[in-house]
C-alpha cells in the first residue's frame, strides 16, 4: 500500500517564491502542496479550512500577519502541522522567536531545492532542521526540558541512526554513503542533533553515543 504524501502549505508574499517552491516540491512523488497563501492570515485560515496539513514552509516578513505570527498562531491551533520557516534573513530574533513559537526548521531562502524537499520529509518525521549558519543562535532559545522523559524520544528514527554512526566514529562522508543519502543531508542531521541533544560538537556526540543514552 503506498503511502499518503506530505500535505505542505506554502505561504509567502513574493509570487516567484511560491510557484519556484510549489513547482519543485509538487514534482515529488511523496510530497503534494496542498495550498499557497501570500500573507500570515491567509495561512492561518488555510490550514484551519484544510485538513490533514502536515507541514508548513512560512516567510518570516509577510503583510497583514508577519510569518512568525502566524507560527506562534498555529502553534496554538488543533492541527499543529510541522514548521518550517525560510527566509533571506538570517537574523538570530528570527531563529530564536521562530523555535521558541515551535517551528521544526529553519533554512534561508537560498538552499537547495532538495535541502527544502529533505527539511519537509524531516520535520515530518518528527526531526528539526536548521542551517548550518543559524545552529550557534539556537541554543539560546532551547528552553529546558524537565519532565519530558528521554532524549530518544525527540529524535527521528533516521537522527537515531546518524547519531550511532557518529559513536562508531564515522564521517559525514561515509554515514552518508552507508545511508544512501546526500553529505548535506547527514549535515542536516547533525546540526539537528546538536541542538536537540545540547551538545557544542561533535565530540559530546560522540560521548552520548557511546553512553548509549540517547
Amino acid at each position: 500500500m503506498t503511502e499518503d504524501p506530505i500535505r505542505v502549505v506554502i505561504a509567502d508574499d513574493q509570487q516567484v517564491i511560491r510557484d519556484s517552491f510549489r513547482e519543485y516540491l509538487d514534482a515529488l512523488p511523496d510530497i503534494e502542496v496542498a495550498a499557497v497563501a501570500e500573507n500570515g492570515a491567509e495561512l492561518v485560515r488555510l490550514v484551519t479550512e484544510i485538513t490533514d496539513i502536515d507541514v508548513v514552509v512560512v516567510d518570516v516578513r509577510m503583510p497583514v500577519l508577519s510569518g512568525l505570527e502566524a507560527v506562534r498562531s498555529l502553534s496554538d491551533s488543533h492541527s499543529r502541522p510541522a514548521v518550517i520557516v525560510v527566509t533571506t534573513f538570517n537574523v538570530e530574533s528570527y531563529v530564536e522567536m521562530a523555535i521558541s513559537y515551535g517551528a521544526k526548521g529553519f533554512l534561508l531562502k537560498d538552499c537547495a531545492p532538495e535541502e527544502l524537499a529533505d527539511a519537509v520529509r524531516e520535520v515530518h518525521s518528527g526531526g528539526v532542521v536548521l542551517a548550518e549558519s543559524a545552529t550557534a543562535h539556537v541554543f539560546s532559545a532551547i528552553r529546558p526540558r524537565t519532565g519530558t522523559g528521554p532524549a530518544s524520544t525527540r529524535l527521528s528514527k533516521r537522527e537515531r541512526e546518524v547519531l550511532t554512526l557518529i559513536g562508531a566514529g564515522l564521517t559525514n562522508g561515509e554515514i552518508a554513503e552507508h545511508l544512501f543519502v546526500a553529505e548535506s543531508t547527514v549535515k542536516t542531521h547533525v546540526r539537528a542533533l546538536l541542538v536537540k541533544l545540547q551538545c557544542r560538537d561533535r565530540v559530546a556526540l560522540v560521548r552520548v553515543a557511546v553512553r548509549g543514552d540517547q
